[in-house]
């Protein structure tokens, strides 16, 4: 009997210091947790305000994993929080999930909300995609690709069936004939024969928007079978083999694989300087070359200037795509930048579904 009331005894102020214990650390709002995880971790949280303001809860222990913090405030709120990308998570009531999402955009500088901002996907930067804008974005790029595929060009060839009366042809071959015209021969616009060579940057300062642009030449190659692709940090790869998967998360594990540098240092001009020794030989004046990238490393300019001329005395065009382009008040004033620009035929943003569909369709050779 003594024995029992000992244990019973022992549990009681057992359970006491642990009662004590979850008093000294006090429950706090969900939003003051999500901050200190976001310093602790270098991650960031968007959220509908109404949805998390209810919850109060004890913070996790300091020295919990991401994975494990992020466990913990799903199993004692309920809410799901989804990885949209390495750094940023989303929160929602999956049981509103059917209902309209409000709520605000922050700037990145001030850290303040925008007011009246309005997203669309043609417009929205594609630095702010999810994964599930992706997938849809992905049938948009499909979409630019075929009607880049069957854009006719300004050159016509003989046809037997439709197209237009090729009144030239037409004479030469009744010549013979004297006055009576006995066939009539007819013409058509050749389908454009545009080869594109799609140039990516995917070093630190590009990391915001290369897995989209990646996706984009992926989505691309699968419509538009006349393309090479490339992408660089500190040194050139060339992926065409690698984005013929049928899967894309099968292919970015194996463009990552090959890649050297991903999200790392910059190397603009000595990732030209290769392409322009290694594969200028396949470029022709039906070829365009297309550049995305925000111009900014610390390499020599003249490296950048030397390879584009080279690029451009094969080439018929150069385009250079700069998301930091589509930013108000934005002026090139990288030295790689200011050194590229008297070299390129067109310089655009590309930075949301807009202008890159703009730049696209204009291509013509």
């Amino acid at each position: 009997m003594l024995y029992k009331r000992s244990i019973f005894l022992l549990l009681f102020c057992l359970f006491s210091l642990l009662g004590l214990a979850q008093k000294d650390r006090k429950e706090i709002p969900l939003k003051n947790i999500l901050g200190i995880i976001s310093k602790q971790h270098q991650v960031r949280f968007s959220y509908i305000e109404d949805e998390i303001v209810v919850y109060a809860l004890t913070p996790p222990e300091k020295n919990w994993s991401l994975e494990e913090k992020i466990n913990y405030l799903k199993s004692i709120t309920k809410l799901q929080f989804k990885r949209i990308s390495e750094k940023y998570f989303t929160i929602y009531d999956d049981k509103k999930v059917d209902k309209p999402l409000c709520g605000f955009l922050l700037d990145a500088e001030t850290g303040k909300g925008i007011e009246n901002a309005i997203i669309t996907i043609d417009k929205a930067d594609f630095s702010a995609f999810t994964d599930d804008d992706l997938a849809e974005a992905e049938k948009l790029i499909k979409l630019i690709a075929r009607r880049l595929a069957q854009k006719p060009s300004r050159r016509f060839e003989p046809t037997r069936r439709g197209g237009v009366l090729d009144l030239r042809r037409t004479l030469q071959k009744n010549f013979r004939n004297g006055e009576e015209i006995l066939f009539l021969h007819h013409k058509k616009a050749k389908p454009t024969r545009v080869k594109l060579f799609l140039i990516c940057d995917v070093s630190k300062s590009m990391e915001i928007y290369s897995r989209f642009f990646v996706q984009f030449m992926y989505a691309f190659k699968k419509v538009y079978h006349r393309i090479e692709t490339y992408i660089f940090s500190t040194s050139l790869q060339r992926i065409s083999d690698e984005l013929n998967e049928s899967d894309f998360q099968t292919a970015l594990r194996k463009v990552s694989d090959i890649v050297p540098h991903w999200a790392g240092g910059t190397d603009i001009g000595q990732s030209l300087q290769s392409f322009a020794e290694n594969d200028c030989q396949q470029l022709d004046r039906k070829s365009i070359v297309l550049i995305i990238s925000d111009g900014l490393d610390m390499g020599e300019p003249e490296i950048v200037e030397e390879s584009l001329k080279a690029i451009k005395k094969r080439a018929n065009k150069i385009v250079w795509l700069n998301p930091l382009a589509g930013h108000a008040g934005y002026k090139p004033e990288a030295r790689t930048m200011k050194a590229a620009l008297p070299l390129l035929d067109v310089f655009s943003s590309g930075h949301n579904f807009e202008t890159l569909k703009e730049v696209i369709l204009k291509l013509k050779v």
